[in-house]
Parts: structure tokens; sequence; C-alpha cells
């Protein structure tokens, strides 16, 4: 009977440890059931409601800015694409002159960029209007340049406006669109600019060969960019009902 007892209390302790393991695992199963709902609620996309709370759609500003991403990129960006053909064209130098024009504007641009915060307190449309007539003057210049200093002067203003209009664009659409909207927003803007920038030089190219010379068609460009500034400037002194300024 003694033998028979203490197998039995033996029995029992070996048992009780697979009890509290099947306990525990209860425990931890319960557990991950009652977290999987607020890991859910983490997880979900915002609803109608918050998107609301979030503010309306700037339908207005966006077809602003895309307009001007299309319209600015495409007056702007031919001189940098025909500049080695200016001074062939105008036998201002070598190969080695063309490059240096090229860096001449690349360095307006990064200089122009830098400088931004130094006109904080004007408006988008101002900055765009500076950057399109700063495109203008240095068209011009390209255009008519007979000697190698006024083109050089020329490829810095051009530089200029390019270093300032992608930076205004983008700040002044990003500051202005709602959170759960910009992703879908900038992927549309970026798109935009890449097929401006892809069909600027195949404009620019037929038009100097319809014109029979770069130099021309650099004038028509420099026409263009004085017709979108007085667009802008007429858009700054009437009445608002206006887009949100500041960028």
């Amino acid at each position: 009977q003694a033998v028979h007892d203490a197998a039995s209390d033996l029995g029992a302790l070996c048992a009780l440890p697979d009890t509290e393991a099947a306990d525990t695992d209860t425990e931890e199963d319960s557990g991950k059931q009652r977290a999987a709902p607020s890991a859910l609620a983490r997880a979900a996309p915002p609803s109608a409601a918050d998107a609301d709370a979030e503010g309306p759609a700037p339908w207005r500003l966006w077809f602003t800015v895309a307009g001007l991403t299309i319209v600015g990129l495409m007056v702007i960006m031919p001189p940098a694409y025909e500049l080695g053909v200016l001074v062939q064209e105008k036998a201002l130098g070598a190969s080695t002159m063309a490059g240096v024009s090229v860096a001449v504007l690349a360095a307006g641009a990064a200089v122009a960029a830098f400088s931004l915060g130094g006109l904080r307190h004007l408006s988008a449309t101002l900055k765009i209007a500076i950057a399109i007539a700063a495109a203008g003057a240095g068209t011009i210049l390209i255009a008519q340049a007979a000697t190698l200093p006024p083109l050089l002067v020329g490829a810095a203003l051009v530089g200029v406006s390019q270093g300032m209009l992608g930076p205004v664009l983008s700040i002044w659409l990003l500051e202005n669109t709602p959170d759960h909207l910009r992703g879908r927003v900038v992927g549309v803007y970026q798109t935009l600019s890449f097929l401006a920038l892809f069909a600027a030089p195949l404009l620019a190219r037929q038009l100097a060969l319809a014109e029979h010379s770069a130099a021309a068609g650099m004038r028509l460009y420099a026409v263009a960019d004085l017709v979108v500034v007085c667009i802008l400037m007429i858009a700054l002194i009437r009445p608002r009902r206006a887009l949100p300024a500041r960028a």
C-alpha cells in the first residue's frame, strides 16, 4: 500500500508542469487575441472622416502648380540644352567653352537654390515670376551674345532660374497638400516634371531647325518667358480669392 501511495504522488508531481504549461499557453493566446485588435487599429488606413478632418483637397492649387511646372520647365530648360550648339554657331570657342558655359549654368542653379531662404518673405507666385524673368533675361543674352562673357552671364541667369523654380514649386505644393494625399500628389508632380524635361529639348531642337538658327529659337523662348511673367504679375495684382501664397 505504501509503495502504491508513493507511485501516485510521483505521478501527480510529474503531471503538474504539464498543467502549468497549458495554463501559460492559454494566457499567451488570450494576450495575443487582446493585442490583435489594437494592432489592427494602428494599421488601419485613415477613414473618410479622418481625411475630411485633415482638410479638403486643394484642387485649384494643384492645377496651378501642374501648369507652372509644365510651362515653366518648357520655357526655362531649352537654353541649357542648346548652349553647346550656340557656342559653335557663334564661333565663340571650342567644345571646352561649351563645357564651361554649362558649368556656369550649374553654378548659378546651385547658388540660387541655396539662397532661397533669403526670399522666404515673398509669395510663391512672386518667386516663380522672378525665376522665369531671370530665365528670360538670360535667354536673350545668350541669343544676342557676340562674345563669350555675355553668353556666360546669360547662362548664369538661366541657372538661377532653374535653381529657383523646382524648389519653390515643390515646397508650395507640399505645404498646402494634406498629409494623407502627399504621396499621390508628389508622384503626379514628379511625373509631370520628367515629361516636361523629356519634351523640352525635343521642342527646342525642332524650333531651332524651323528657324534655321538656335539663336533665333532662343529669342522666341525669351518672348515666351516674358508672356509667362506678365501672366504671373497680373495674378499678383488682381483682387485675390487667391491661392495660398507662401512657399
